[in-house]
Formats: structure tokens, C-alpha cells, sequence
């Protein structure tokens, strides 16, 4: 008879990465919805050209330029928008740099790489949608975002003590089954929807194929949410209910923003106003909770595959 080896380097359980690192993380995560934002209330005003050139502003340094004169203006919106994108293309320069010595796991550097070059490549898409000023591009450009933001989530997550620690003490009771298979369905549906609706906000189209992937992707959360309870796994169930929570508050912003966009049934009294504040704000947030909800469907792929591939590590038989 002989022992087994300790598996926990093999496992990640211990500390594999620094604090300083993993806040850095974070801030770049809360960062990324500087632009996020901006870029939302930019599509909803529809102000994506209130600058005709790039990476200039007016023919000025982007620096430079007077920003917070323009106030209340498209200008404001978009100008900010471009200012966000530069804060996160420099803090995605410094975590590639720290990424390297601050975690002992190289394929923590490669993800890190992927952000700056995601990022790189998603203001290389807003140039292009500027100076060209084609709507197609805009659609391109906003597709892309919720991938780089997912990325960003997923930094956060495998530098955190949930994937470190929790993760290895849950997984040898778990039963992943059907999770991870409809962690994927759940995740490329949503994306998928997400696209549908970039084409409706942009150009007015896909109001039906839009509606139906948002209907197959609640079907895809519910029966996720029932499996994973069934999963005998607290991450997996958390994740489950999370995802959850997120679509009922999708769904609460997208029937806000149905009714301010078609209004109620004459009982209600309530006629939508174009371009009202109460549109652009909860067409808005429903843009930027669709990204949080693909988000978190891709963070629940994480967390399934994590527990997945703990317990693949450890199943073979001892002798």
C-alpha cells in the first residue's frame, strides 16, 4: 500500500495569488462600466457620431479636450464613453504587467493578456464604427463588450477564495450531471440574445427573434436553476439562484422598457413620450443588465467547470 501525493498544488487550494493583485481585479471589473455605461446612454440617445473624427475629439487630444463643458449634450455622453475606454486600456496595461509576478499561475497571465487585447480591439471597433459611420459597426462594437467584460468577471473569480478554497471542499460531494451542458446552452443563448439585441436597439430589427431567444433563455434558467439545486453543491446552487435573480430583474427593466416604448392598454393611461426620461433610462438599463446577465451565465460556466474538473482530478483510485 502506498500513499497518495498531497493534490493540493496540483488543486490550486492554496493562496495562489496577492491581495494587492486580486483588488486590482475588482477595480478594473467596477471600471468597465464606466464605458459600459456611457456607451449604453450613448446608443439610447443615439449619439455614437457626436464626434466625426478619432481618436480625436473635435480635432482635439482626447485628454484635453473640455469634457465637462458639454454637460447634458451627445457630446458629453460619448466623450466620456472614449475617456472610460482609455481608463480601462490602462488599467488592463497594468494588470498584464502585475499579472506575471503577482500569481503563480501562468494561465492567469493569458487571461490577463486576453482583456488587453480585448480591450485593445474593442476601441479599435469604435474607431472604426466613427470613421466610418456606419450603424454596422456600431452593432460589432456592442457586441463585443459583454466578451471583455466577461473575461474581467472571470479574472475576478479565479482570484477569489470561492475558486481557491470553496470549490475544492465542495466538489468530491457534488453531482455536476447536466449542469455544466446547460451552463453552456444557458450561456450561448443569452450571448445570442444579447446580439439580437444590439440589432434592435441600433436599427430597429429582430423585435421577434429578440423576444423568442428571451424566452428559451428563461426556460434554459429555470431548468438551470432546478438541476443545480439537485446538484448537492452550494456554489453551483448560489450560481443557480443568482442567475435567477438577474433574470427577474432583466425582465422587470424589459417590460419597463416595452411599456415606455408601446405604453399600457388605454385603462392605464399611460402613453409613451419619445425620447422621454423614463425610456432612455430603462432602455439603458436593460442594455446594461443584459451584460450583467450574460455575465453571470458565464461565471456559472466557470464555477460548474471548476467543480468538474476538481472532481476529474481526484476520481482515479488510489493504490
Amino acid at each position: 500500500m502506498t500513499e497518495s501525493k498531497n493534490p493540493a498544488p496540483t488543486l490550486e487550494t492554496g493562496p495562489a495569488t496577492s491581495k494587492w493583485f486580486r483588488r486590482l481585479t475588482i477595480v478594473l471589473l467596477v471600471m468597465a462600466f464606466w464605458p459600459v455605461t456611457f456607451g449604453a446612454v450613448t446608443t439610447t440617445l443615439g449619439a455614437g457620431m457626436a464626434f466625426l473624427d478619432w481618436p480625436s475629439s473635435d480635432g482635439q487630444n482626447m485628454v484635453k479636450y473640455p469634457w465637462l463643458k458639454d454637460i447634458g449634450t451627445d457630446k458629453f455622453w460619448e466623450h466620456g464613453h472614449r475617456l472610460g475606454g482609455m481608463a480601462i486600456g490602462i488599467l488592463s496595461i497594468m494588470l498584464v504587467g502585475s499579472s506575471w509576478f503577482a500569481d503563480r499561475r501562468r494561465w492567469i497571465f493569458a487571461i490577463a493578456v486576453a482583456i488587453l487585447l480585448g480591450v485593445i480591439f474593442q476601441g479599435i471597433l469604435g474607431g472604426v464604427r466613427v470613421l466610418r459611420d456606419n450603424v454596422n459597426w456600431a452593432i460589432v462594437h456592442g457586441s463585443f463588450a459583454p466578451l471583455v467584460t466577461s473575461l474581467i468577471l472571470i479574472i475576478v473569480h479565479v482570484t477569489g477564495k470561492k475558486y481557491l478554497v470553496k470549490a475544492p471542499e465542495q466538489a468530491p460531494s457534488a453531482h455536476v450531471g447536466k449542469n455544466l451542458l446547460l451552463a453552456y446552452l444557458t450561456a450561448g443563448c443569452l450571448y445570442v440574445q444579447y446580439v439580437l439585441g444590439c440589432f434592435l436597439r441600433h436599427k430597429g430589427t429582430a423585435v421577434h427573434e429578440h423576444l423568442g431567444f428571451a424566452a428559451i433563455a428563461t426556460v434554459l434558467i429555470l431548468i438551470t436553476l432546478v438541476v443545480g439545486t439537485r446538484s448537492n453543491c452550494r456554489i453551483i446552487k448560489g450560481s443557480g439562484f443568482h442567475l435567477f435573480g438577474m433574470l427577474l430583474l432583466q425582465l422587470l427593466f424589459g417590460l419597463g422598457a416595452w411599456i415606455t416604448r408601446f405604453g399600457l392598454p388605454s385603462v392605464f393611461d399611460y402613453v409613451p413620450r419619445v425620447e422621454s426620461p423614463e425610456q432612455n433610462i430603462m432602455r439603458t438599463l436593460h442594455m446594461v443588465m443584459g451584460m450583467l446577465l450574460f455575465m453571470s451565465a458565464v461565471l456559472h460556466v466557470v464555477k460548474v467547470k471548476r467543480i468538474a474538473w476538481l472532481q476529474k482530478q481526484t476520481s482515479p483510485s488510489q493504490s
